[in-house]
């Protein structure tokens, strides 16, 4: 008898918990036991693979596909793997063939129910892009609400300074004339100190006369000075008699 690994593999027809038509194939890796081969020698003899092992994964796979939905065996498949190892090595274990590696290398199903899980799983796409679409128009709403109120109260702010502003532009020019009104009464000269505080420091040529004529602000010489002027510079001179004539 071979003790080296051996490797087989199954398709087993079986149902799911909903009664789904399920086509399982299973990859088996196994050995005999060494000290135990004269023994399944002599109870099974070389055909042993087609006596226990092919029906231990028949049956294993219908009692374990049987307790999960068909939709279950593909999301849970690694549960659903772990469970057919178990009852396949509990079975084979008792003909003392040591099981390495079970590899379950497809499910299939009937193609009405696979066309049911397509049509299944793009609803559900579509669905969920429906949603994220949705969730897309809230936020960039929310957003653009965000915006409003922020340049509503910028716009309240401004106009508040502005306002503050003008309030106390107001208040210091009501105080200022306070102050000037109050400096009147006490002393009527602080009038003219005002006027000197405004002056540019230039004086003006001519101021008016007491009947309607004007007098020069800086007294201009006459007669021979004035010759004299306009020998030496003709345009001031010019100056001069222009006001004398006015």
């Amino acid at each position: 008898m071979d003790v080296r690994t051996q490797k087989t593999s199954e398709v087993a027809a079986s149902a799911s918990k909903d009664l789904q038509d399920v086509r399982t194939e299973v990859a088996l890796n196994y050995h005999l036991n060494p000290d135990s081969a004269q023994i399944v020698y002599q109870q099974l003899g070389f055909g042993y693979a087609e006596r226990v092992i092919s029906p231990a994964i028949q049956e294993s796979v219908k009692q374990v596909t049987a307790r999960f939905n068909a939709e279950e065996l593909i999301t849970k498949r690694e549960t659903v793997k772990t469970e057919i190892e178990e009852q396949i090595k509990q079975r084979l274990a008792i003909y003392n063939i040591v099981v390495e590696t079970i590899s379950i290398t497809e499910f299939k199903f009937s193609e009405q129910f696979t066309k049911a899980v397509e049509s299944k799983v793009e609803a559900e796409q579509r669905a969920l892009q429906a949603s994220n679409e949705l969730r897309r128009i809230q936020i960039e709403a929310q957003q653009a609400e965000a915006k409003a109120i922020g340049e509503q109260k910028a716009n309240v702010a401004r106009a508040e300074g502005i306002r503050q502003s003008n309030i106390l532009h107001a208040e210091g020019e009501s105080q200022a004339i306070q102050i000037i009104d109050q400096k009147l009464r006490e002393s009527p000269s602080y009038l003219e100190w005002l006027k000197t505080q405004k002056w540019d420091g230039k004086l003006p040529f001519v101021v008016g006369g007491g009947d309607g004529g004007a007098t020069p602000f800086i007294q201009i010489p006459t007669g021979g000075s004035a010759s004299a002027t306009d020998e030496d510079g003709g345009g001031e001179g010019a100056i001069q008699n222009a006001t004398r004539t006015s």
